[in-house]
């Protein structure tokens, strides 16, 4: 794999994390390590789990043992609407509108 893992498409990903070629641990580290380098400027980011290595280990346990959730398993967006929905709670509250 040429491009880092940050920059892989999901439906690329979500096969070959499910097949044990890639870690979701890997996975997870690189998109932190982009996060790291490059939110202090760009601030796009309203949250960012500590736990997320964690929970990609734990992921990865899951999928080793056969017990595979889906396609975006092992994938480090999974909590992405519930930050959206954080975010426009937090708007709301900013415009007076909650």
């Amino acid at each position: 794999m040429k491009a880092a893992l940050w920059a892989q498409p999901i439906e690329k990903l979500a096969p070959l994390i499910r097949s044990g070629k890639v870690s979701p641990v890997a996975v997870a580290q690189s998109c932190l390590e982009r996060i790291a380098a490059h939110d202090g400027k760009l601030m796009s980011f309203i949250h960012v789990a500590q736990d997320a290595l964690e929970q990609a280990r734990q992921a990865e346990v899951q999928i080793k043992s056969g017990n595979w959730l889906g396609p975006l398993h092992g994938i480090p967006i999974r909590d992405f609407f519930e930050i959206l929905c954080i975010w426009f709670l937090r708007l709301g509250d900013e415009l007076g509108i909650t």
